[in-house]
C-alpha cells in the first residue's frame, strides 16, 4: 500500500549480524515494493530475519518514529513494533504483545517466561495473549478472578 506519508527501507537482520552496521536498502515507495526487493537484493545470502522499517516523510508529534516488522527467512511476519507516542508507558516502551491482533502460532503456555528481542534482559512473565479465544483462556489460565474476567473479554475482543 502506498499512502504518500511513508518511505520503506529494509535490511538482514540476522542474529550474527545485528549488531553491525548494516547498508539499509531503499527508500521504496510502498510495503510491496520493498517486500519484493528483499528476494532480489539478498539473493544468495540466505538471511535468517529480515527487518522492514517503516518512516514517515514528515514525522509530526502524533507519529514521530519508525514501525518495523520482523521477518523470517519465508517472509513471515515474527514481530511487529509500531511506534506511536501514545502508546508508550513511562519506561518508554509498549507492551510488547499489546497491538498483536494476528494470530502467529507460538510455543508459548501462559506462566511462560519470554523476552523481547530489543531488550532480553527484561524477561516477563506471559499471562495471555489477544488472539486468545475464551476456550484457549480457559485452557491456559488456572482459576482465578482474572481468568473469569479473561474469559468473558476474550472472544468479544476478537471480534
Amino acid at each position: 500500500m502506498t499512502d504518500g506519508l511513508s518511505l520503506y527501507f529494509f535490511e538482514d537482520y540476522s542474529w550474527d549480524r545485528r549488531d553491525r552496521c548494516d547498508l539499509l536498502y531503499g527508500p521504496y515507495s510502498s510495503y510491496q515494493k520493498c517486500f519484493d526487493a528483499i528476494w532480489k537484493e539478498l539473493e544468495g545470502d540466505n538471511p535468517k530475519a529480515i527487518r522492514i522499517t517503516r518512516r514517515p516523510i514528515d514525522p509530526d508529534e502524533g507519529h514521530y518514529a519508525d514501525d518495523m516488522v520482523l521477518l523470517n527467512a519465508n517472509g513471515e511476519v515474527m514481530s511487529c513494533d509500531y511506534r506511536n507516542k501514545s502508546e508508550w508507558d513511562e519506561a518508554g516502551t509498549a507492551s510488547d504483545f499489546e497491538d498483536m491482533w494476528f494470530d502467529i502460532p507460538t510455543p508459548f503456555h501462559a506462566g511462560d517466561i519470554v523476552c523481547n528481542l530489543q531488550r532480553p534482559d527484561e524477561p516477563m512473565v506471559l499471562l495471555d495473549l489477544q488472539t486468545w479465544g475464551s476456550e484457549r483462556v480457559d485452557k491456559e489460565l488456572a482459576s482465578s478472578v482474572y481468568k473469569e474476567c479473561l474469559v468473558q473479554k476474550a472472544d468479544k475482543l476478537l471480534r
